[in-house]
This record gives structure tokens, C-alpha cells and sequence, in this order.
């Protein structure tokens, strides 16, 4: 196996470590950290390619440094690596890659943690030397259906350390009376969602404290932030309103504002949690999940979950079964009154999403999965769990990619576009 995983570590601005526990890291970025580690751990052949330095003097040693995503290929192709793996990215170095990489010795791999446009999946398409599509979810892959890259894609879950994480796990510890948000505080995030309704949830459940665990700098540099420091400037105002206007009104209301914090911090916090809300986002005006580590992390610590009911957290967390999943704010503050009315009901929900953690989204399966794509062994696209997405959307969007060839449904998309903009002048 010869492989190179990309990482844009420039972007993040601060000091990183390839120890994720002792780091606030995203989701997306803790993911493609432990799957290099794995499997650099047991194959010789896979590298590291970093845009900055880790902080640590031995780690240095182990990660080539290169200046952005066309630096990492020409190098892999200069050292006749087999594969280059990077996540993909609505991003103009990307465009170009796709643009220059031919019928060399490396081939590409795109880690979809977000779900690309039909533009990037066009670009990737024409690409010669683009191999796989990686998609952490099998709602997520069908959802490409329509594409002819969909015959290019895989699903390889994401993963958690659930059995390692396990050993967290205190069943007689007391669970305070904590409500922790966890997610970056980005309008992608739909942290406004859980703020519009917590001063209801206040009025119910007095005693309950809202932990808010991340920031808006969670995923790299951010814009100026807003006079409380919580948030960009324009989505700090936004969340803030239901709760009195500033950091002190809502710290009346019991919200706490943690900023983000190293993954032990966050377990611990976790782990004391009577429930977890991650992503309420649920309809197509909001960034939905693809997967959601920060759900598999709750659930693998025997916490319910409540978000969204939308793609990646339909197969991670399943309504009703590592927890409650919301269509609109005020499904959501029925599930969280739910949650917190009917211990047994939490305690319930806790214990079967930590068996789905184990059963579906294991760190060995993942990990094999990955072994094999890298070794060039030929896998099955699917990794099912018990959700099967295939519904009558999936074969709507099957058909259109099988009865209209890409052209046609360029030609399409542009018409849609030009009747969009000419009803704007009008």
C-alpha cells in the first residue's frame, strides 16, 4: 500500500497534533486524522501531507510538508504513490487539480464529509486520473445517484473509538442536569434553532444548564467576530436575540457558552450530559449532516441524541433510536421535553445507540474498508446498516441519471439558472 492523505492544516490557523483527544478539533478533521493514524500505524506506505507543522518535534518527522492540494500530487507522483485521499471541497485548487491530473501513477480520491455540487461531481467526472468518491454515509451516496460519478462512489463510514470509549462510561455516575449542544457555531449548525426555542425550554426545566461546546472557528479561520466573542458578527446577533441580546442575559437563562474544547473535556462534559443536540438543521434552507462524529461520540457514551431529521443522522442516530430527530423547532422542543420528562425513555435510547455505535459504525470495519480501497482491491460501494435509503427519491434520481446524459442535464440546470435570473430583473 503506498497512499498519502492530504491535510490542510494552514487554514485552521493554530498549533494541531495528530493526538486528536487533546485538541478541539471538527468532526471532518478528527475523522481524517485517525484513519491516517490507523493505518499509517500498520502499513508503512501511508503518509501525511501537511500544509503546516504539528506542534510536536516527533510528529514532525512523519508528515512530508507541502504548500497547498497541487504541491501533495505532484509529489505523490514523483514518489510513485498509488493514491492521493483528500476531502473535498467547493475550492478553486481542487477545480485545477482535476483540471491537470491525467493518466499519471497517482490516483485521486475525494472524501466527500460534505456532499460536493453537480458542478464539482462534473469536474471530478471528466478527471482521468480521479478514482473514488468517498462518502462517510449511505443516505449520503444515494443521494449523488443522479450522477454518473455515482458509479465511482463507496461508502466507508465514519467511525468512533466506541469500545474505547466505553471504558468512559460510569452507569452509576450521577448525569447532572446538563443539556449540551455540540457543533460549531456557524448558521450551517443550526445552534439559532435550539436558541429560538430554549426560553421555553428554560421555563420547563428551570435547573437545566445549556452547554454549548464549539465555536465559530471550529473548521479554520473565521470573520471578525461579534462584541460578545461567541460567534461571527451577524450569527452572533441572530443567536443572541431569543436569548435577551447578550452573553449575560443568556447566561440568566442557563446558557453556558464553553467555546470549543480538547475531545477529553468534551467527553467529560458528554458523559455528565442528560442528552446531546447536535445539527437541527432539517430542511434544504439549512446545511444538513452527511454522518455527524459529534452524534456517534454522544451515542457511544450512552447519551441520546436529538437533531435534525435529515440525511446523515437518519442512519446515525435513527428516530427514535439512539434518539429523537426534529423536523422544525417545535419538534424539537417536544423531543428535548420528551427527553428530559422520560428518564427511562433517555436511558433507553442511550444504550441502543451505543449498540448501533458498536455494531454499524466500528473503527475495525471502517478502518478494513479503507485498507482494502487503498490496496486497490475492488469493495462494495454499500455499507449498510439497518436504515436502507433507497427509497422512490434514490430511484427518481437513478433514472434521470440513466435516461439523460450529462449534457442534457447541464443544458437543464443552465436554463434554470438563466429563468431564476431573469425573474430577478423582472
Amino acid at each position: 500500500m503506498k497512499a498519502a492523505f492530504f491535510f490542510d492544516s494552514a487554514r485552521l490557523g493554530r498549533q494541531w497534533s495528530l493526538n486528536v483527544s487533546e485538541q478541539a478539533l471538527s468532526g471532518t478533521d478528527g475523522i481524517s486524522l485517525r484513519v491516517y493514524t490507523k493505518l499509517a500505524g500498520v502499513h508503512k506506505g501511508v503518509h501525511l501531507l501537511s500544509t503546516s507543522k504539528p506542534v510536536s518535534q516527533k510528529e514532525k518527522t512523519a508528515i512530508v510538508l507541502v504548500k497547498d492540494l497541487i504541491d501533495a500530487y505532484h509529489y505523490c507522483n514523483n514518489n510513485q504513490i498509488n493514491f492521493l485521499v483528500f476531502n473535498a471541497e467547493e475550492d478553486l485548487v481542487q477545480y485545477r487539480l482535476f483540471q491537470i491530473a491525467q493518466h499519471n501513477h497517482t490516483k485521486i480520491i475525494a472524501w466527500a464529509h460534505c456532499s460536493p455540487s453537480f458542478d464539482w461531481m462534473t469536474k471530478a467526472y471528466h478527471c482521468p486520473a480521479f478514482y473514488k468518491l468517498i462518502s462517510v454515509s449511505n443516505v449520503q451516496r444515494y443521494n449523488m445517484a443522479h450522477h454518473p460519478l455515482f458509479n465511482r462512489t463507496v461508502t466507508i463510514l465514519n467511525f468512533v473509538d466506541a469500545i474505547g470509549l466505553g471504558y468512559l462510561v460510569n452507569p452509576t455516575k450521577h448525569k447532572e442536569t446538563f443539556i449540551t449542544y455540540i457543533g460549531a457555531l456557524k448558521a450551517s449548525k443550526g445552534f439559532h434553532h435550539l436558541a429560538d426555542v430554549w426560553p421555553e425550554v428554560h421555563r420547563r426545566f428551570p435547573s437545566y444548564i445549556l452547554n454549548v461546546c464549539g465555536s465559530p472557528g471550529l473548521y479554520g479561520k473565521t470573520q471578525q467576530l461579534g462584541p460578545h466573542g461567541i460567534a461571527e458578527e451577524e450569527y452572533e446577533r441572530r443567536i443572541l436575540a431569543p436569548l435577551g441580546g447578550s452573553r449575560e442575559s443568556a447566561k440568566e437563562l442557563n446558557v453556558a457558552f464553553q467555546g470549543s474544547v480538547p475531545k477529553t473535556v468534551l467527553y467529560d462534559i458528554i458523559s455528565r450530559s442528560t442528552v446531546v443536540v447536535v445539527n437541527p438543521n432539517a430542511t434544504a434552507h439549512g446545511s444538513t449532516e452527511t454522518f455527524c462524529v459529534s452524534a456517534a461520540e454522544a451515542m457511544s457514551l450512552r447519551v441520546p441524541v436529538i437533531g435534525g431529521k435529515a440525511e446523515g443522522l437518519l442512519e446515525v442516530v435513527g428516530n427514535k433510536r439512539g434518539g429523537l430527530l426534529a423536523a422544525n423547532e417545535e419538534e424539537l422542543l417536544s423531543a428535548i421535553t420528551y427527553i428530559l420528562e422520560h428518564k427511562e425513555k433517555a436511558i433507553q435510547f442511550g444504550k441502543t445507540g451505543r449498540k448501533r455505535m458498536i455494531t454499524y459504525f466500528n473503527e475495525e470495519k471502517s478502518i478494513r474498508r479503507w485498507a482494502a480501497l487503498l490496496n486497490g482491491e475492488n469493495i462494495d460501494p454499500n455499507d449498510f446498516t439497518e436504515f436502507d435509503p433507497r427509497n422512490g427519491v434514490y430511484y427518481f434520481k437513478r433514472a434521470i441519471g440513466i435516461l439523460f446524459p450529462l449534457h442534457v442535464i447541464n443544458r437543464i440546470k443552465k436554463v434554470k439558472k438563466w429563468s431564476r435570473q431573469l425573474a430577478i430583473h423582472r
